[in-house]
């Protein structure tokens, strides 16, 4: 696993959290 792709889902649940929590 690249660093690099975990970054982009950390981003990606983060942002799905704070729609989430809007």
């Amino acid at each position: 696993m690249h660093p690099v792709v975990s970054l982009r889902v950390c981003k990606d649940i983060f942002n799905k959290s704070k729609r989430w929590n809007l």
